[in-house]
Order: C-alpha cells, then structure tokens, then sequence
C-alpha cells in the first residue's frame, strides 16, 4: 500500500520538470479532452479535489510517455 499523498508526489515531479513538459501537456489534453488544459501545464488547477485525484492516478499507471514508456517504468528502471 502506498503511503498517502505518494501519487500526488511522484505525478507532480513530472509536471514540474522541463523534460517531461511534452508529454505532461499531451496527458492533461488526453484525459480531460478539454481545450483550456491543453495549453499549458505550468498553471494547472483542478476544479475539484476529487479530479486532481482521478487525473494523478491514471497519469501514473495508466499513461504512457513518448518512449511508450509508463511513469513506474521511467521511476523503477
């Protein structure tokens, strides 16, 4: 089990690192299919806590980066 606030940690080590902003900017338009996220990523606000939660999470297991790599994958090899 992962210790609380883990998810928000590691997601947000790749929204704030130059390297990832890309591919950070390609998840926030792929998973809220929303044009207001799609610009940048340096100023984004979740509607609701709830969101920033479900938008952590899938980013973590689920999306993958331009190498098609996942974000456990680039952490743990």
């Amino acid at each position: 089990m992962l210790k609380k606030g883990t998810i928000s940690r590691v997601g947000g080590f790749y929204l704030k690192t130059p390297e990832y902003k890309d591919d950070v900017i390609r998840a926030i338009g792929e998973f809220f299919k929303d044009s207001i996220y799609k610009q940048t990523s340096a100023n984004l606000l979740f509607r609701t806590p709830q969101e920033e939660e479900f938008f952590n999470e899938w980013f973590l297991y689920d999306f993958r980066f331009s190498d098609n790599k996942g974000m456990l994958e680039k952490i743990l090899l």
